[in-house]
């Protein structure tokens, strides 16, 4: 294929990129943004202009991109998904029943320490994921070890006609990074005293931390989370104020169900979604389907604007608002880079 090993040794992205064209990968998944999208994208680079092709599934979410690739294995071919810790808890459901029958060909999971703050999957928890389905796991693996071990995995997984995980370890190190895509507001505690600010997790958080405001970090789906608090507060007759903040790709990939639902029940709070432009479909733009009414956009660097739509959701929901209020706050995309 014309590939050199020399000219991937010092990216991580185009080591593992390359170890899985090796490997005799033919299919690579993933979920759009974060880390694996940068592997992806270095398997397109490192094939462009030779002979043989991969195809590439850029998914809404982890759990659609660990089908895909079950789907491609189950028909015969070697595919390769590829998620990060927090993404491998959300495949982890269809991972489970794929065990359930033999695949014809092979399929390898190649799981990414990004260790961000985010991140609430260790690994212990692979280890022990691993040993109570019999899952064989690859790893931890270092970038010296990348092009062995993920031939071994493909080869195995071909054999035992089951999934195999690659785990990359902590000497392969990856990072994932956004322009400022929702600063801390730290003077919102001080500004909205009476409100419970629930969040995807630091990066994404509106409240900086003051003692008279709670900030809260989900590990669940946020809306839902949202919806259900402002069933208990409704019924204690809780003057508290809901602000809700998440990025887009989990909007996309994981709340328009719930926030649907949270339209058609009169749910009241309010959704703040970070836009950096993951998907070619604006968020205010899927927000008018819904029938929202309330609905402004600020551009996220500019706190002044972010504050007074704040202000503003809250009066709307106080008044006659009998639907969620949601703001967009505009930041520059995703961002790939390197430690």
């Amino acid at each position: 294929m014309g590939l050199r090993a020399g000219a991937v040794k010092h990216d991580n992205f185009k080591i593992a990129a390359y170890a899985l064209v090796q490997a005799g990968v033919d299919m690579v998944s993933a979920c759009r943004g974060g880390c694996a999208l940068g592997i992806v994208s270095q398997i397109f680079s490192l094939t462009r202009g030779a002979d043989r092709k991969i195809c590439a599934e850029l998914s809404i979410n982890e759990k659609c991109a660990f089908e895909a690739a079950y789907g491609a294995a189950s028909l015969g071919i070697k595919a390769a998904c590829v998620l990060g810790k927090d993404g491998l808890n959300a495949a982890f459901a269809p991972l489970v029943r794929a065990l359930e029958k033999p695949i014809d060909g092979g399929l390898v999971i190649m799981v990414i320490d990004d260790r961000g703050e985010n991140n609430r999957c260790g690994e212990r928890d692979i280890g022990l994921m691993a040993s109570l389905f019999g899952i064989s796991v690859y790893g931890p693996v270092s970038s010296k070890m990348m092009n062995e071990t993920v031939l071994d995995a493909v080869t195995s997984s071909v054999k035992q006609r089951k999934p195999i995980i690659i785990e990359c370890g902590q000497e392969f190190s990856w990072t994932r990074a956004r322009r400022s895509s929702v600063p801390l507001l730290s003077e919102m505690g001080n500004a909205f005293p009476h409100v419970l600010f629930l969040n995807e997790g630091p990066r994404y958080s509106l409240h900086g931390g003051s003692e008279e405001g709670c900030d809260v970090p989900l590990m669940s789906e946020p809306v839902a989370f949202a919806a259900g608090l402002f069933d208990v507060l409704s019924q204690d007759r809780c003057p508290l104020q809901i602000v809700v903040s998440m990025e887009d790709l989990t909007f996309f990939g994981y709340c328009l169900a719930t926030l649907t639902d949270a339209v058609r029940k009169h749910k009241k709070f309010t959704l703040v979604v970070a836009d950096g432009g993951a998907y070619p479909l604006a968020v205010e733009s899927a927000l008018a389907a819904l029938g929202i009414s309330f609905v402004r956009v600020v551009d996220s660097d500019d706190i002044g604007a972010t504050t007074k739509a704040v202000r503003e959701a809250f009066e709307y929901l106080h008044e006659d608002g009998s639907k969620p209020a949601i703001i967009v706050r505009k930041c520059d995309p995703a961002i790939l880079v390197e430690p």
